[in-house]
This record gives C-alpha cells, structure tokens and sequence, in this order.
C-alpha cells in the first residue's frame, strides 16, 4: 500500500500519476527540515522561512506535473528550489509571488492576517473534497493541465475531468468561507 513511506522517486511517480495524498506525504516528509534550512539561509529574515517552503513546494508541484518526463531527485531538488526562494526572499524577488499584503489591500498587519487566514480555510476547504474532485482542480486550476491532461493522470474522459473541476468549484463556493 503506498504511503508516507515510500522511497522520494515512488513518491514522485504517484504525484504525476495524479494521486492526491502523494504530495502531502511530501510535505510531511520535508516541511519541517526544509523550514530549518531556509531559516538558516534567511538568517535575520527567518521569519518568512515559512512562506518560503510554501512557495519552494508549489514550485515543485508545478514542475512535478507540468513536466511528468523531466528526472527529478526530489530530496536535493526540494533543497534547491528553496535555496532559490529564500534567495529570490532576501533579494526582494516576489515575481510570480501573491503578495498577501497585496492581496489584502496594503501592509496593514491585521488585513494579512485575514487574508491569511481566509486562505487556511480555503486551503481547509480544498483538503475536504473528494479525493478524485480535489486532485483536478489541483491539476488543472493550480497546476495548469488542460482537461485532457487531467483526464489521462485521472484515468477518466475529458468530459469528466470538466465535471471534476466544476463539482469541486461548487462545492467550494457552496461551503463559503468558515
């Protein structure tokens, strides 16, 4: 039965396959000493060593499924790619970054704290799907498959992978924030 202790390449394999706890057996795996070496690398900076694994593991996911032929070491390649964070961090690099300031309209502390916690709920709320429902529209809204993409990883048509991604949509917006 696969599981959180699967050698990296199984791991690696189930996450292109499409399967939805795969990735999460990933971050349990490495959350916590990737958070450690990044806040060894942001030194006075440590407190966004948190943000920084986050983008690190979005990073690979998108590469994990955009490009399921590329090799990947995940231990040394999940190593580099938050090296590269935590650099593109103390540079102030934030390309591609959603700024949750930003996001919550200015640096006023209280608005970053709503919208950080609006997205622990959605992220709650998208962990609670349906396995199938939860991995298209990882797949397709977060990764950027096409449907037919996600329908091959789901073993499904493509007509199917829609209703995926529109069933969880519904249900997301259903549930509304908690």
């Amino acid at each position: 039965m696969p599981g959180p202790r699967d050698p990296d390449d199984r791991l690696v394999r189930r996450v292109r396959d499409g399967d939805p706890a795969a990735f999460g057996d990933v971050h349990r795996r490495y959350a916590a000493p990737l958070e450690a070496y990044a806040r060894r690398i942001l030194g006075e900076h440590r407190a966004a060593a948190e943000d920084v694994v986050q983008e690190a593991f979005l990073r690979t996911h998108r590469i994990l499924v955009r490009q399921p032929g590329r090799p990947i070491a995940l231990r040394p390649w999940l190593y580099a790619v938050v090296r590269n964070a935590a650099l593109d961090e103390l540079r102030g690099d934030h390309r591609g970054r959603v700024d949750l300031a930003d996001a919550a309209g200015g640096a006023d502390p209280a608005a970053v704290a709503t919208s950080r916690a609006a997205l622990r709920d959605l992220l709650g709320r998208i962990a609670g799907l349906p396995d199938r429902q939860r991995s298209a529209l990882l797949q397709h809204a977060v990764g950027g498959l096409a449907h037919e993409d996600v329908a091959r990883n789901l073993g499904t048509s493509t007509g199917a992978s829609r209703l995926l991604v529109h069933r969880a949509r519904a249900a997301l917006t259903a549930a509304g924030p908690r």
